[in-house]
């Protein structure tokens, strides 16, 4: 299944939210609140739209 990302709110730094989703699932999904972790070490709250598949 595909890796979804985020962009760090506080960097800008892309990185992978260790979160695996079938694309058709993410649709329908709800991801609320969950905290990540950078690799430059910022913590920042992330909801469903801040999520992106790379291609």
């Amino acid at each position: 299944m595909p890796m979804l990302y985020l962009k760090c709110k506080t960097c800008q730094t892309e990185f992978p939210s260790g979160m695996e989703f079938d694309k058709k699932a993410f649709e329908t999904s709800k991801i609320t609140g969950n905290y990540h972790i950078c690799p430059d070490g910022h913590s920042n709250q992330y909801e469903k739209e801040d999520y992106f598949f790379k291609e």
